[in-house]
C-alpha cells in the first residue's frame, strides 16, 4: 500500500508519501518574443545550502501548469540591473536569512511595472523603511514558536492557520517520531504591522492573514499592491495536502493574469495496485461500486507478481498477469465497465528483497533501496528498461496499451523519473526530486514513448542511452493541485492532492488520514481554480477492521461509498486517465528552463 514517509528521512520539507536542472522538452511554439518568467533564488556563500534551489524546483514545477511561458532561473547573487525588466513576471525566494542580496534588485523591485513577486525574508537587509515605502506595512522581526503556551495536545502553539478566501489552510507542526523533544514546524513568518501613515498602504490588499492557534492572534501573509507580491515566508516547506502552499498555487493566476484551463473541479479515482494474487473478490466488489455509483475510475495494473518470501501463505510466486485466467478476466472486466488503466510498475518490489517489508509485490518499493534510503544501487538505463520491457510484453498480453504510470511508492531515481517522462504521456501522483545534472538531451520522444509508432525496444534503448545523469544533495517532495504540463523531469503530471485512506499508523504509515479528513480538504479546496479532487483508494480496505481494513465485515465498502458520494457532493466530477490524454493531450510539454546567464543573451531587455 502507499504509505507516507517515515519522517527521520524528511529533512525541512514535510510531504506525506514521498531536484534536478531543467533540460529540454518538446518546445511550444512561440512567437518571437515569447513570455516568460524569472525565479530568482538564494543561493549563498554555504556551500552546505541547497533548500534556495530546491523551492526554486517546486516553483517551475507549479509554473509548468501554464506551459506557454519560458521558464527563467538564476541565484540572486547574480542579479544585475535591468534584470527584471525581462519578463512579464519576476519570483524571488528568499529563503536564507542575511543574504548577501544586490542593491540592483532591491532598487529595480521598488521601480518595476512588471509583476514581481517577494517571498520570504531578508526584506529588512535595504532598510526598515524600504518595505513600508512599497506596501505600507513596518518589518517587525520573524514570529517564534511558542513553547509556553501548548494546545490541547500538548504541542507548542504559532501561527498555524492562513485565510485565503473565506477559506483557512494551515501549516503543519508535529513532534518529531525520532526526537520527542523536537518540534517540526514552519513557524518563521514575517511580522508586519501598518504604517501609522495610511497613505502609503492605501493601494495595498491583504489577500491572506496569518492567525495564531494559541491566542487567535492576526498578522498579515500575503499583501498585494499593483504589480507587487509580498508572502511572508517561504510556502514550499512542510507541505501538505491542506497546506497554504496551495493558496500560492492559486495566486499563480492572478501574477500571470491567466484563466483556468477548466470551471469544472474533477475527481480522480484510483483503484490501487491491482495485481496477480490480489483477492479478487474485493476488486469485483470495487467495480459494482463504481458502477452504481455512476463514476469511472481508473485502476493501477502491476502485471506481474512476485512474492519470495511467501508472504502470502501460498508457497513462493513469480508469476505474469496474462498466466493467471482469473486475472485475465477481471482487466476485461475493468475495460468492460470503461474503466481506464494506470501501470503501476512491473513487479512493485525489488527481486530477492525486503524492501523494506515483506518483499511480495504491491508491499514494496521496485525503484528505490527504501532500507538504505537512496537510489537502488542497479540503477541504470539498461537495468529499468529490461523490467520496462518485460512489463510492457505483459501489459499487452492483457490487452493493455499503456499511457498513464504510476511509480511504486512514488519513488524512484531523476534517471528513473526521466525516463518515465519519455515512455508515457501522463504520470501520476506525487514525485521526489534531486538537485540533479542532465547532458545528451533532447532525445527523439517518437523513438521512445511506448505509444508510438517508430518506438521499438532497440530504439527506447539507443535513445535513452544518451543519458547521463548525475545527482546530489538530499532529496524532497512535491505535490500538486492541478495539472503539471512538463515537471523538471519531463513528466506531464495528473495530480493526486488528496491521498488515500490509511487505516492506522504503523512502520509503513507514519499519518493516519480518515475519510472525514480527506472531505474536509476536498470542500477546502473548491476556493481554488483548476484544482483536483485526487484520491486512491486499496480494495483490500474492504476487508474487516481485525484484518487491517476498514469493513465491519468482508466486502463492506461504507468507506469507498462515502468517499465518492462525498467528492460527488461537493461537486467533484469523475473522469479517467483515458479522459484526461483526451481533454488535455493535445497541451505540449512547457518548453526548458534556462539559465539566467542564457536568458540574458537571448532575452534582451526593452528600454
Amino acid at each position: 500500500m502507499k504509505s507516507l514517509i517515515n519522517l527521520k528521512k524528511i529533512i525541512f520539507i514535510f510531504i506525506f508519501s514521498i531536484y534536478l536542472l531543467p533540460h529540454p522538452l518538446m518546445a511550444l511554439s512561440f512567437d518571437k518574443s515569447p513570455k516568460c518568467i524569472q525565479i530568482f533564488y538564494d543561493q549563498s556563500t554555504d556551500s552546505k545550502y541547497w533548500l534556495g534551489k530546491t523551492y526554486s524546483i517546486f516553483l517551475q514545477n507549479l509554473l509548468a501548469h501554464f506551459p506557454k511561458y519560458q521558464l527563467i532561473e538564476g541565484t540572486i547573487e547574480s542579479y544585475q540591473s535591468g534584470d527584471i525588466e525581462r519578463c512579464q513576471a519576476s519570483f524571488y525566494l528568499g529563503s536564507y536569512f542575511e543574504n548577501n542580496i544586490p542593491k540592483e534588485f532591491f532598487s529595480d523591485f521598488s521601480k518595476t511595472n512588471k509583476k514581481v513577486v517577494w517571498m520570504g525574508y531578508s526584506i529588512w537587509k535595504p532598510g526598515l523603511d524600504y518595505f513600508e515605502k512599497i506596501f505600507g506595512y513596518k518589518y517587525s522581526g520573524l514570529t517564534k514558536l511558542d513553547t509556553d503556551k501548548k494546545d490541547d495536545q500538548g504541542r507548542p502553539t504559532f501561527y498555524k492557520f492562513v485565510t485565503y478566501k473565506g477559506e483557512q489552510f494551515y501549516k503543519w507542526g508535529e513532534f518529531s517520531r525520532d526526537n520527542p523533544n523536537q518540534f517540526m514546524a514552519p513557524f518563521e513568518n514575517v511580522i508586519l504591522k501598518k504604517s501609522e501613515n495610511l497613505e502609503l498602504s492605501k493601494n495595498t490588499v491583504l489577500i491572506s492573514e496569518l492567525i495564531h492557534n494559541g491566542n487567535s492572534d492576526k498578522l498579515p501573509y500575503i499583501l498585494q499592491n499593483k504589480n507587487r507580491y509580498y508572502i511572508a515566508d517561504i510556502p514550499f516547506s512542510f507541505m501538505h495536502e491542506a497546506d497554504r502552499f496551495l493558496i500560492v498555487a492559486d495566486l499563480l493566476f492572478d501574477i500571470l493574469d491567466e484563466k483556468p484551463l477548466h470551471k469544472q473541479k474533477y475527481g480522480f479515482m484510483r483503484i490501487e495496485d491491482i495485481f496477480p494474487q490480489i483477492e479478487i473478490s474485493y476488486v469485483y466488489d470495487v467495480i459494482k461500486i463504481l458502477n452504481s455509483e455512476k463514476i469511472k475510475a481508473s485502476y493501477s495494473i502491476v502485471p506481474m507478481y512476485v512474492d519470495p518470501f511467501d508472504s502470502l501463505g501460498r508457497g513462493i510466486f513469480n508469476e505474469a498477469g496474462e498466466n493467471n485466467v482469473a486475472f485475465v478476466e477481471l482487466m476485461k472486466e475493468i475495460k468492460k465497465a470503461g474503466h481506464s488503466y494506470i501501470w503501476h510498475g512491473v513487479t512493485h518490489q525489488w527481486g530477492q528483497h525486503k524492501n523494506p517489508h515483506t518483499g511480495m509485490s504491491s508491499e514494496d518499493f521496485e525503484f528505490w533501496d527504501a532500507v538504505n534510503s537512496t537510489v537502488n544501487p542497479e540503477d541504470s538505463v539498461e537495468w529499468v528498461m529490461n523490467r520496462m520491457e518485460q512489463g510492457l510484453h505483459s501489459m499487452l498480453a492483457l490487452g493493455i496499451k499503456p499511457t498513464a504510470w504510476l511509480t511504486p511508492h512514488y519513488q524512484a531515481s531523476p534517471l528513473d523519473y526521466l525516463i518515465f517522462g519519455e515512455l508515457f504521456k501522463w504520470n501520476v501522483g506525487r514525485v521526489i526530486y534531486y538537485d540533479t545534472k542532465v547532458t545528451g538531451l533532447p532525445l527523439d520522444s517518437s523513438k521512445i514513448e511506448f505509444t508510438s509508432k517508430n518506438s521499438t525496444p532497440e530504439s527506447r534503448l539507443s535513445e535513452l542511452g544518451k543519458l547521463n545523469v548525475t545527482y546530489s544533495g538530499v532529496w524532497n517532495g512535491q505535490m500538486a493541485p492541478y495539472l503539471i504540463f512538463g515537471d523538471i523531469y519531463g513528466q506531464k503530471i495528473i495530480p493526486e492532492n488528496l491521498g488515500n485512506s490509511q487505516p492506522y499508523r504503523s512502520n509503513h504509515v507514519v499519518w493516519p488520514r480518515p475519510i472525514k479528513t480527506i472531505l474536509e480538504d476536498a470542500k477546502r479546496n473548491l476556493v481554488l481554480r483548476d484544482v483536483w479532487g485526487s484520491v486512491f483508494y486499496h480494495p483490500t480496505l474492504l476487508a474487516p477492521t481485525y484484518i487491517g481494513g476498514r469493513g465491519m465485515y468482508p466486502g463492506d465498502a461504507t468507506d469507498l461509498i462515502n468517499t465518492i458520494r462525498g467528492l460527488k457532493s461537493l461537486g467533484y466530477q469523475f473522469i479517467t486517465s483515458d479522459d484526461v490524454e483526451k481533454m488535455w493531450g493535445h497541451i505540449p510539454k512547457r518548453s526548458p528552463t534556462i539559465e539566467l546567464v542564457t536568458a540574458r543573451k537571448t532575452y534582451k531587455i526593452k528600454k
